[in-house]
């Protein structure tokens, strides 16, 4: 048993002088359990097929399908918008116009008639069906209800499905590599790559007493904890890529098509563009999470993890 002696005496020892907010019967015991066990953040095989986590998951692949899909249809929008300063712009069938009366409807025939272009227009008002010529027209953009509403949803709950087969299949990968480098190497080494980024920025923090040294001790720690993950989504990407290429391969084949719509060249292309986003992921995931550290460790931290993986795969 240690004497109370003793064990100030091995704080003394083992702590660096700098290490400030940690000393005390507590914080030594704290700061040496942590330090002891490499894998002290190791998450569980299983842990993201449980119920729980499988809800968490649906419920991000609903909610991002839903927004990437929502921007798709504002940027539709905001092309629409810029169709007017276009020099070859022209009414077309389906646009919303105003007509010289003030009242609006829209295109559901244009011809030529005499060398003058008409337009038959349909009242939004359910009145009869009228004729103006093209100049008395006037395009109305469409509101924001209207762009949201008609977007094309029919395959919204195929993508969810897909943005969840590919992010259980992300982590499944993920705790596979885990597995494999743990048999692999010592628990020492593997431990660098399986550190809980937030986290072990508060333990820089508590073991230095600076944020700006935790940030730099994070410049490491977040380069080492974000290879797992990155190496992940690269190799569900390429998993995902191969099935959509074979089908795509397949297709044309069946369709008697000499040269598939998406040819081999490009898909070598974009694999080498998916390493090169998530190679970069790294480097920016461990900046970024050095400077959130810098800010506020732990949640600063996981917001600049979150932006650091954003950006690379953005561009």
């Amino acid at each position: 048993m240690f004497s109370t002696t003793s064990l100030s005496s091995l704080n003394n020892r083992i702590l660096p002088q700098n290490m400030t907010g940690v000393r005390g019967s507590c914080g030594v015991g704290r700061v040496l359990a942590l330090s002891l066990d490499p894998l002290v953040d190791k998450k569980g095989a299983f842990a993201h097929v449980t119920p729980t986590a499988l809800a968490l998951t649906g419920a991000k692949s609903l909610v991002l399908t839903g927004i990437t899909a929502t921007n798709v249809a504002l940027f539709k929008a905001l092309v629409d918008l810029q169709k007017p300063y276009d020099p070859g712009f022209e009414l077309l069938a389906g646009m919303k116009v105003a007509t010289p009366s003030g009242s609006t409807g829209k295109i559901v025939e244009r011809s030529s008639h005499r060398g003058i272009m008409v337009c038959v227009v349909e009242m939004d008002n359910g009145a009869p069906q009228e004729t103006y010529s093209e100049q008395d027209l006037c395009w109305n953009p469409p509101d924001l209800m209207d762009v949201i509403e008609e977007t094309n949803w029919s395959g919204f709950p195929q993508k969810v499905v897909v943005s969840f087969t590919r992010n259980v299949t992300t982590t499944s990968t993920c705790r596979y590599i885990e597995f494999l480098m743990l048999s692999a190497y010592t628990k020492e080494t593997v431990g660098k790559f399986m550190k809980d980024a937030p986290k072990e920025a508060v333990r820089h923090m508590e073991a230095s007493g600076s944020r700006i040294a935790a940030g730099g001790m994070m410049l490491e720690s977040g380069f080492y904890g974000c290879v797992v993950g990155h190496t992940s989504v690269f190799i569900t990407q390429q998993i995902f890529d191969t099935i959509r290429f074979l089908n795509h391969k397949r297709l044309a084949i069946r369709h008697g098509k000499s040269k598939p719509h998406w040819s081999f060249s490009q898909y070598t292309s974009d694999a080498a563009m998916s390493l090169l986003k998530s190679s970069g992921s790294i480097i920016t995931s461990s900046i970024c999470a050095a400077v959130g550290t810098c800010i506020f460790p732990g949640t600063g931290t996981g917001i600049g993890l979150l932006v650091g993986d954003t950006v690379c795969y953005l561009l």
